[in-house]
């Protein structure tokens, strides 16, 4: 059984998966002013067609123990392929992406990724 983080820290069935596998960042030193890009998911958990215009946002988890993340980054805008980490200190970061449908559900999370900001 697969269960997946929800808003208001309910836990749930997932609802839709990520498609994305791989996340690309181009880093280039400290500030937490790299750039983060996906390929946004194309299908729900059950095989369905997922529209983009269906995706309403996408939450980054982050932290800088593998599995542990302390901090996220709601992007709020469904339509992006990319982000910006903000402020986040330099250092070693490992991160996860999920999707958020206009329904306000969240998937699972994606690959984790690990960084250096």
């Amino acid at each position: 059984m697969i269960i997946v983080r929800m808003t208001g820290l309910q836990w749930f069935k997932p609802l839709f998966v990520l498609s994305f596998i791989l996340l690309l960042f181009a880093c280039s030193g400290g500030g937490g002013s790299s750039p983060l890009s996906w390929t946004p998911p194309s299908e729900r958990a059950d095989g369905t067609a997922l529209a983009l215009s269906e995706i309403a946002a996408y939450r980054v988890y982050y932290g800088t123990v593998k599995g542990q993340y302390t901090g996220t980054l709601l992007i709020e805008d469904g339509s992006v392929d990319d982000a910006k980490l903000g402020e986040i200190p330099a250092g070693k970061y490992f991160i996860v992406v999920t999707t958020i449908d206009t329904d306000d559900r969240e998937s699972i999370y994606s690959n984790e990724v690990e960084v250096n900001l």
